[in-house]
């Protein structure tokens, strides 16, 4: 194995350490709370406007 890592090194011209990884996290977990609030803030939209039609119809009704 250290002879593997010997011969088939290669330079690294970055670096990054370890706190890079746990951003990456952040963001994507952040990323899909955002989403999933956006969804749900779309869904009771589509609903209150459902709903605001069924009201307006039992009043055209009665």
């Amino acid at each position: 194995m250290i002879v593997l890592v010997v011969f088939l090194c290669c330079p690294a011209y970055g670096y990054a350490d370890p706190g890079s990884g746990l951003l990456l996290w952040q963001i994507v977990a952040a990323s899909l709370v955002g989403f999933l609030f956006r969804i749900r803030r779309i869904g009771k939209w589509f609903y209150s406007l459902r709903s605001i039609k069924k009201d307006d119809e039992q009043y055209r009704r009665n």
